[in-house]
């Protein structure tokens, strides 16, 4: 599988999936969120004053796993990666007139100067689908930079 597909099934899974984090404690944090994606890159808007922000700001790695549905054949699609908090001011207007997202942050978020807006800049090291629940066949992906941390 190559990164498009990748992307290309996340679009058809649909624009939700959750977002596992790690707390500085240690304990397991989930929250739904509905990514984009630019490049290789995976994008995620948040708010700065979130938990999964204060995890992601303490080094937590990252796993999203796309929701389950009958109508997309109980695929799973998981992605693996190392998020980058966006904390300059020029990224954060390109991410925010980039129009990545399946939904408009404008929604949410006052601008791209906004303080409680936190870009997230996702690189993804490893992804695997898993169709009908892991009854029917898997495809991976790998990083291909030599210092992936996939699995």
């Amino acid at each position: 599988m190559d990164w498009p597909d990748v992307v290309g099934h996340a679009i058809r899974l649909g624009p939700d999936c959750f977002l596992a984090t790690v707390t500085p404690q240690g304990k397991p944090h989930l929250a739904v969120i509905s990514p984009g994606f630019i490049d290789q890159r995976v994008i995620v808007a948040t708010w700065e004053s979130s938990v999964k922000a204060d995890n992601l700001r303490a080094g937590s790695a990252v796993m999203l796993h796309w929701v389950v549905r009958e109508e997309t054949d109980n695929d799973m699609l998981l992605i693996q990666g190392i998020p980058r908090l966006v904390d300059d001011a020029h990224r954060s207007r390109q991410l925010w007139e980039a129009d990545c997202l399946p939904y408009d942050p404008a929604d949410w978020y006052q601008g791209p100067d906004d303080p409680e807006l936190l870009w997230v800049e996702i690189e993804p090291t490893y992804a695997s689908l898993h169709r009908n629940l892991g009854e029917g066949d898997s495809s991976v992906w790998h990083c291909k930079t030599p210092d992936s941390h996939a699995p």
